[in-house]
């Protein structure tokens, strides 16, 4: 009988510099195959991936005796010998994605196998400091990981506010919403023991899956612009995140020039929220229903069409994404497109709208990382057992 992979199951890999796994190649294409596939036999992955019955044979048996594989019977009903199937041990660990804003934070885990195992959202509070965020985080982390009980491989956190390099710590703007001040996600994660670990902006993380499986799948240099509570951008070239030495890259909004900046150029609109120095995305998303011709979208449209000029002019990428919460509003991206079009004229490159999520990197980006951690275990323990939480490998 056929065996369906789970519709919760992720699909590919980062775009980001990856380390070679220390194991045979064998190994590593039996895995991979089945985290991309889900369920199958030897001869299945033989055929798939082009590596003979024997190696795959071998693979299976070493990566069974390790524990990343896992038996799961013999498909009983068909003509001929039933294949015997395979699929990667939920033993072998687990990866946590975050995304943190100014008011909440998101948590998921997936196994190595791709699975969403657990989900958890809370509020942080009216005012939240970052040494406050950081016991929430910790605590919300520390329950989830003890309800899996197995090893916590990756770590990834995507945060609204940009992101230093060097010490994963988010860059304090002045007036910015977002408890930067005290912040230490890294000890969070340290706390539920977790081999590999990434604080970054989520713009950056968004880049990363719209370069992986989403509109910018092949190009080389990548500009997204991101439009939701506040406006950033997201430079990708050959398939690598860049950052700049402060993580600072993409954070145009917050330069003063003649006198302004474009976050306050945008706020002046009267479009902010009631309660946080963010654009209202809410109110300007019925605006863009019910009143598209309000003053207020006009000039929306203008300044954000002319800093997407500006930068596009300065990039030059193979692709410009508008991507962010509010380009999925009636009409919006479409003029905003339309307005840097104008701008640049006969300089305007290719131009798309987005559809990933900044949560979607974090999860790409945990899974590669999750990967090299086991991959790593994998090769310190010389191909033996890899230390796993209370599941059997078979």
């Amino acid at each position: 009988m056929p065996y369906r992979t789970s519709a919760s199951r992720m699909t590919s890999s980062s775009p980001e510099p990856f380390s070679p796994p220390p194991a045979a190649a064998s190994d590593v294409a039996m895995v991979e195959h089945l985290r991309q596939n889900g369920p199958s036999s030897r001869a299945a992955v033989a055929a798939a991936t082009g590596m003979s019955r024997p190696t795959a044979s071998d693979a299976a048996e070493r990566l069974l005796a390790s524990g990343i594989l896992r038996y799961l019977g013999k498909v009983q009903g068909g003509p001929g010998r039933a294949p015997e199937l395979y699929d990667i041990n939920p033993a072998a660990g687990h990866t946590l994605s975050l995304l943190l804003t100014s008011r909440r934070c998101l948590i998921r885990a997936h196994s190595l196998g791709r699975e969403q195992l657990a989900e958890k959202e809370f509020p942080l509070g009216a005012a939240p400091s970052g040494p406050g965020v950081t016991e929430q985080v910790t605590q919300a982390l520390t329950e989830l990981s003890a309800s899996l009980n197995t090893p916590c491989r990756a770590a990834v956190a995507a945060l609204t506010a940009p992101v230093y390099p060097k010490t994963q710590r988010p860059y304090p703007i002045p007036g910015w919403p977002f408890p930067a001040d005290g912040l230490d996600l890294s000890s969070a994660f340290a706390a539920v023991g977790a081999e590999q670990t990434r604080v970054d902006n989520d713009v950056n993380l968004s880049a990363i899956a719209e370069c992986t499986e989403g509109a910018a799948v092949g190009q080389t240099v990548v500009l997204q612009l991101h439009v939701g509570g506040g406006v950033g951008a997201a430079l990708v070239v050959d398939g690598t995140v860049v950052r700049g030495a402060r993580g600072l890259t993409g954070e145009f909004s917050h330069v003063s020039i003649r006198g302004g900046t474009l976050s306050s150029i945008l706020l002046d609109l009267g479009l902010t929220a009631p309660d946080l120095p963010l654009l209202d995305q809410a109110l300007i998303k019925r605006l863009c229903a019910e009143d598209p011709g309000d003053k207020r979208l006009e000039g929306l449209v203008k300044a954000l069409g002319e800093a997407a000029a500006v930068l596009g002019m300065v990039v030059d990428p193979d692709l410009l994404i508008l991507g962010g919460p509010l380009s999925r509003a009636q009409g919006l991206p479409e003029r905003i497109l339309e307005a840097a079009r104008t701008s640049l004229g006969e300089f305007t490159p290719p131009m798309r709208l987005g559809t990933q999520e900044p949560m979607r990197g974090a999860e790409i980006l945990a899974q590669q990382l999750g990967l090299e951690a086991l991959w790593s275990a994998y090769a310190q323990r010389g191909n033996g057992t890899v230390t796993f939480g209370g599941a059997t490998a078979r």
